[in-house]
């Protein structure tokens, strides 16, 4: 699946990525991309692409739409396309993935897929290839659009940072819109994110972790204190990143001055109760090595694929400009889908 070409990005403003001087401003463009097939959604309500209503609860409401007794009704198309919802007053939009082979009667898993700082939804999703990835393992895939492609993850991104963008509510009205729909399995919600998308995924654990099941953060660390990180149930972690990267250094500091890589991974093991010690090394191939430390609270993981030389990439896709190398010796969307096919919430 394709929602668009990928487009070069950044430019002269390379080095405003992910960092914190450029945290109060966005280089990037919010994307205005069509809605032929999408869904209209008003503040409190929507439609369906065929104009049908649709019950979508006030996105206000912190915690959503409870999960229904059944799926009775849920008759929700396969298929592409992009869905318009209102939140807190702004309209916010993702793209959404329906694998055609989606059945209505059965509760399936949800996946987000957030972008990059000055990215898009689109860029995202045929950068990954993660569509191709949720096809195999039955997952329904959302590939939300940032404030002026940011996202606000706490200390960093953009205009989405600087005025304190709610997306937490986000999340919640996301979700309640897609369980209005399909036959949602709620303990099997889960948050990928590449950079700026990963240091959200990693807040969500932090922040709402009674919805999001596990997360995958790909080029993108903990940018909240590891002590205000207060998950209410331990969340399993799959974290990818290429010790070359530039802009979020593996080993910390770089023009952004991010914490190490090891800083997100400790304060999860130490959140979920791992087994202490060096991990086990469950995958290699050439530049890549995934280490894994289990024996943690409910079966809460946490794994690290460290990519040598590899730069700021999802490994497995297509090349970002963005610098370094992008490592084919690891199928990142292969890789998180599987990490959270074996990881929903306890």
């Amino acid at each position: 699946m394709r929602f668009g070409s990928l487009t070069a990005v950044l430019g002269s403003s390379l080095l405003a990525l992910l960092v914190p001087t450029a945290c109060g401003g966005s280089d990037g463009v919010a994307s205005s991309k069509g809605d032929e097939a999408g869904t209209i959604v008003t503040e409190g309500g929507a439609t369906d692409p065929d104009g049908a209503a649709m019950a979508v609860p006030d996105a206000s409401v912190p915690d959503g739409a409870p999960q229904a007794p059944s799926c009775t009704g849920k008759q929700g198309l396969s298929g592409d396309r992009t869905v318009k919802l209102m939140v807190g007053g702004t309209e916010r939009t993702f793209d959404l993935h329906v694998p055609a082979a989606y059945d209505a009667t059965k509760r399936t898993p949800m996946v987000f897929v957030f972008h990059g700082y000055t990215m898009t939804s689109t860029q995202i999703a045929t950068a990954s290839h993660f569509a191709a990835a949720a096809d195999k393992h039955g997952m329904i895939t959302l590939f939300p659009q940032g404030i002026q492609n940011s996202f606000n993850a706490g200390d960093c991104c953009g205009i989405a940072q600087s005025d304190g963008v709610d997306e937490i509510a986000f999340a919640n009205a996301m979700i309640a819109s897609i369980d209005a729909q399909y036959c949602v399995d709620a303990k099997r919600v889960f948050s990928a994110g590449f950079s700026n998308g990963g240091f959200l995924s990693y807040r969500f654990a932090c922040e709402l972790s009674d919805k999001i099941a596990a997360i995958a953060p790909v080029a993108g660390g903990l940018r909240i204190d590891a002590a205000a990180c207060k998950p209410k149930r331990p969340v399993p972690l799959l974290h990818i990143h290429g010790t070359n990267d530039l802009l979020v250094p593996y080993n910390g500091g770089g023009v952004g001055a991010v914490n190490p890589v090891s800083y997100s991974i400790d304060a999860f093991k130490t959140k979920n109760g791992c087994t202490a010690g060096a991990g086990t090394v469950v995958y290699t191939k050439d530049d890549v090595s995934c280490t894994k430390w289990s024996g943690c609270t409910d079966n809460a993981d946490v794994e690290l694929c460290t990519v040598t030389g590899g730069g700021h990439a999802w490994p497995g896709g297509d090349v970002l400009p963005y610098g370094g190398s992008t490592s084919q010796n690891l199928d990142s969307s292969e890789t998180i889908a599987a990490f959270f096919d074996a990881h929903p919430m306890k």
